[in-house]
């Protein structure tokens, strides 16, 4: 039998995920949650083995902290983190923080099953989403560029984007004066706002800039 465990702030949803999930033999759902905060201790009671959650519709942490907590503490629970926006900045802070595969809530239920059953089977599945397009000059960014997109919406300075990334200051504001020359935009403000815009701002963490 192939415990499941649901973490969904959308009672609608987690219980038509449980409806599709069970029609399938020897698969049941042991708990469904509106929330993450408990969620080692909700591991530890349940014993499940796999976990469906949501990217950041919860109170306090969002899914990809849970997810990474529980990928540390429970390494052979699977999670399946279902994508609300197809996003590919939100697939790729998933694969960040340990998810083993990835949905979007747009999918059919075949889909839902046939990603179960390959993420059980040791498989890792990603919708190809390919929105790496920016500015208007629609242009696309090199990963290292999208990273550096990535640590600015946590709110770094240049000197801590560089320490995380193993770089000199000078070359961090290289790669932000290339980005903008690149997308047209005039300053970090306009970039933030695309950025968060294409679901770029998930991991928030405040602090100085």
């Amino acid at each position: 039998m192939l415990k499941i465990l649901l973490l969904d702030n959308e009672p609608l949803f987690s219980n038509g995920l449980k409806i599709i999930l069970e029609a399938i033999p020897d698969q049941k759902v042991v708990g469904i949650y509106n929330n993450v905060d408990d969620i080692e201790n909700n591991c530890a009671d349940l014993k499940p083995d796999v976990i469906f959650l949501r990217d950041f519709l919860f109170y306090k942490n969002d899914g990809f902290t849970a997810a990474e907590k529980v990928k540390k503490s429970f390494p052979d629970i699977k999670v399946i983190m279902i994508i609300n926006f197809p996003k590919a900045a939100l697939v790729k802070e998933a694969q960040i923080h340990g998810v083993d595969s990835c949905l979007l809530a747009s999918d059919e239920p075949d889909v839902y099953h046939t990603t179960l059953w390959k993420t059980v089977k040791g498989k890792n599945v990603y919708p190809n989403v390919n929105d790496n397009v920016w500015g208007v000059s629609k242009t696309n960014l090199t990963d290292r560029e999208l990273e550096i997109i990535r640590l600015t919406c946590r709110n770094l300075s240049y000197e801590q984007m560089a320490e995380t990334l193993g770089v000199a200051k000078r070359t961090v504001s290289f790669h932000v004066s290339n980005i903008l020359h690149k997308t047209g935009h005039k300053n970090i403000t306009g970039l933030v706002l695309e950025a968060a815009h294409k679901g770029f701002l998930t991991d928030w963490a405040g602090g100085a800039s």
